[in-house]
């Protein structure tokens, strides 16, 4: 289910007609803060127990998700004097983990990770995140399934301590040689 909130103005006036569809997935006790005349702050309640995570939409596009157990968002570079409508949506979407040392016959959870992103590529549809986990990953990656406009299909790199990411992925290294045919090579 969904809840809308809406913003007025951005100017620390807030006008919040909050519509509540009550479910057991619902978050409750929204609340909106501005943080300044281009930001502000989502919060609520997550009384769910069955969710992965929270999608936040702002004007019907799709911003950001958060995980399960997270209740607040940052929405920043927000233009001073617009109204937003935003809707928070609990979402069962399956998420993915892919890990270096992972088994692509794995069941690509946190426990038992996929070891190559094409092969959580391959399972996932929109909506669903794929979690990377840190390392390097060299491989050629194609999309077969197509996330939509307000369910993109995620890729996420795990990122450390300092907030850095620490994934890198390889499609492929340049080579700069210049090539000859196999016939004029002199045995």
């Amino acid at each position: 289910m969904r809840t809308i909130l809406s913003i007025k103005k951005l100017v620390f006036i807030l006008a919040l007609p909050i519509t509540l569809l009550a479910t057991a997935t619902t978050p409750q006790d929204l609340t909106l803060k501005a943080l300044s005349s281009s930001s502000v702050s989502i919060s609520w309640k997550d009384n769910s127990n069955a969710v992965d995570s929270f999608k936040i939409f702002r004007d019907g596009l799709f911003v950001s998700f958060v995980k399960k157990g997270t209740t607040s968002y940052i929405d920043k570079n927000l233009k001073p004097n617009t109204t937003y409508k935003y809707t928070l949506k609990a979402t069962d979407n399956k998420k993915y983990v892919v890990a270096k040392d992972g088994n692509d016959n794995a069941p690509g959870d946190e426990t038992n990770p996929f070891k190559t992103i094409q092969k959580a590529i391959d399972l996932a549809h929109a909506g669903d995140v794929i979690y990377v986990k840190s390392g390097t990953y060299y491989e050629k990656v194609e999309f077969k399934n197509s996330g939509e406009q307000n369910l993109p299909i995620i890729l996420q790199a795990q990122r450390g301590a300092d907030n850095k990411r620490l994934v890198t992925i390889f499609a492929g290294d340049r080579v700069t040689a210049n090539w000859v045919k196999a016939d004029e090579i002199s045995p």
